[in-house]
């Protein structure tokens, strides 16, 4: 993944924990309209 790979670089070294949830959380977020955008799109 190396769009995540770019984001997550500059802040190597303070990642931590809430920084990883709200990634993931973004990304999620990000992944689950896009799924909904394509299921409206088929109906």
């Amino acid at each position: 993944m190396p769009a995540f790979a770019a984001i997550a670089v500059p802040r190597r070294h303070s990642m931590n924990i809430l920084d990883a949830v709200s990634l993931l959380l973004a990304v999620g977020l990000f992944i689950y309209l896009l799924v909904a955008l394509l299921r409206a799109d088929r109906n």
